[in-house]
C-alpha cells in the first residue's frame, strides 16, 4: 500500500476530468493520445479506469499511465507508480513504483515525495531509511501538501516523546 490511497472507483483524476463524457468524446481523446498527446494519454488512463464513456479496464488504465509518464506527465509518473505499488493493471512491484515515485517526485509532485517519504519510512521498495522519510516528507511539506505536513508533524512529535523518556 502506498502513502496515498488508491481508490480504484475514483482514482486520481487528471484536470481536464469530465465524467459525462460520450463515446465519441471519448473516441476525441483517444486518437490525440494515440498521436502522443500526453494529457490526452493521462485523461483515457482515467477513463480506463473509471469507466468513463467505455469499459472499466484495469490493464489499459495502467498502460495509458504510463504512456503519459513516459512523455514526462508528473501525474502519469506518479500514477504509474501507484499502480506498480498496488498491482492496479500489472504486476505488483513496490521497487518499480520508487522508481516512478522518483521521476514524479524529482518535478515537484509532492503526492509523489509523500509517497517516497511513505516508503522510505516502511522500507516498501527501498531500505527503511528514516533520514530519507523525513527529508520527503518535509519537501511535500513545504509544497503545500496537508497529509506529509501531518505525517511529518507526527514524526517530529514522536521523536520529541521519544527524547524525554
Amino acid at each position: 500500500m502506498s502513502a496515498t490511497a488508491y481508490n480504484e472507483d475514483e482514482g486520481f483524476m487528471p484536470a481536464n476530468t469530465n465524467t459525462n463524457l460520450s463515446k465519441e468524446e471519448f473516441a476525441k481523446y483517444l486518437s490525440a493520445a494515440e498521436r502522443g498527446d500526453p494529457e490526452s494519454q493521462l485523461f483515457v488512463g482515467w477513463a480506463y479506469q473509471n469507466g468513463i464513456a467505455t469499459e472499466k479496464n484495469k490493464s489499459n488504465a495502467a498502460l495509458w499511465y504510463r504512456k503519459a509518464a513516459e512523455k514526462g506527465n508528473p501525474k502519469g509518473m506518479f500514477n504509474t507508480g501507484v499502480c506498480y505499488g498496488n498491482g492496479f493493471g500489472v504486476e505488483q512491484d513496490l521497487a518499480k513504483a520508487v522508481e516512478w515515485y522518483c521521476k514524479a517526485a524529482d518535478v515537484g509532485h509532492t503526492d509523489a515525495q509523500l509517497s517516497l517519504g511513505w516508503s522510505y519510512e516502511n522500507g516498501a521498495g527501498v531500505e527503511v531509511n528514516p533520514e530519507l522519510a523525513v527529508s520527503f516528507y518535509k519537501k511535500a511539506a513545504d509544497a503545500g501538501n496537508a497529509t506529509a505536513q501531518f505525517n511529518l508533524a507526527v514524526r517530529y512529535n514522536l521523536s520529541s516523546f521519544i527524547l524525554i523518556l
